[in-house]
């Protein structure tokens, strides 16, 4: 019996490692893959550790960066800004960011009313901007290398939320965008 166990161990790993029989993990009828009820509970428990400490050690892989505090040094429309941006104490990058989840009029628009509707949202932004401490959270490489994308909070507010509400935006996640003309 003993030598019958060695053989069936020894056949369930070649298998887990992709050796003979083109068997997967599990799939064998081995003693790894039916008494390990143990193991499969701690190792979930492991593996969701891992991913919390792993998110949390390197942020770009659970959603991006930040919070980092911002100086608005422009406005360019009702989506798009120039900021002084401390990263480390004593360090500021000048970064330009696009507002994520919103789409705004284009200054350089189509037409009079969609350049018309970019100097209004460009207006409450500066507004709103205005209104408290700037912070960044959930930043990522835009489109264009150049530009960052991030979502802007005032005092912890969602400015994104913020130009929705007054009817400035509309939501944008990425793909093509609508127009502002009629």
């Amino acid at each position: 019996m003993k030598n019958k166990e060695k053989t069936r161990i020894i056949n369930t790993t070649e298998n887990t490692v992709g050796g003979r029989g083109g068997h997967r993990m599990g799939r064998g009828s081995g003693y790894i893959s039916e008494g390990c009820g143990i193991v499969k509970k701690w190792g979930t428990v492991f593996g969701a550790v891992f991913v919390v400490i792993f998110w949390g050690v390197f942020p770009a892989f659970g959603g991006g960066y930040g919070p980092y505090l911002a100086d608005v040094v422009s406005v360019y429309d009702g989506d798009t800004l120039t900021a002084d941006v401390q990263v480390w104490p004593g360090q500021v990058n000048r970064v330009h960011v696009r507002i994520d989840g919103i789409d705004t009029p284009e200054i350089r628009g189509k037409c009079a009313a969609e350049k018309d509707g970019a100097k209004r949202a460009r207006a409450a932004m500066i507004g709103i901007l205005e209104g408290g401490r700037v912070s960044i959270v959930h930043v990522r490489t835009g489109k264009y290398a150049s530009r960052m994308v991030a979502e802007v909070l005032v005092d912890g507010v969602d400015v994104a939320g913020a130009m929705i509400r007054r009817g400035l935006a509309r939501e944008y996640h990425g793909g093509k965008r609508a127009g502002w003309c009629d």
